[in-house]
């Protein structure tokens, strides 16, 4: 799918009990009533808002990619600079 594991997944694969519960949660979430687009505008939001580089460019990368998201504004740059103290 991605053709690599996400640092994130590397580092909770070292706790099997970790990775399940995780998988777990991301699971049941999916089954939610949002979409996959949607739930990756999301999570692109909270990345610009955090002001994380790594999170921005996974979930660009996944909006474009994997859910064909094709929205400019959720799989562009962030519209504005979040000053992080």
């Amino acid at each position: 799918m991605l053709g690599s594991a996400p640092n994130g997944f590397r580092l909770i694969s070292n706790s099997p009990a970790a990775l399940e519960g995780y998988l777990g949660l991301n699971g049941a979430l999916g089954k939610g009533a949002l979409s996959a687009a949607t739930r990756e505008r999301i999570a692109l939001a909270i990345a610009n808002h955090n002001g994380c580089d790594y999170c921005n460019s996974a979930h660009t990368y996944l909006g474009k990619n994997l859910v064909k998201n094709g929205r400019r504004r959720a799989c562009g740059k962030p519209r504005r600079k979040v000053d992080r103290p």
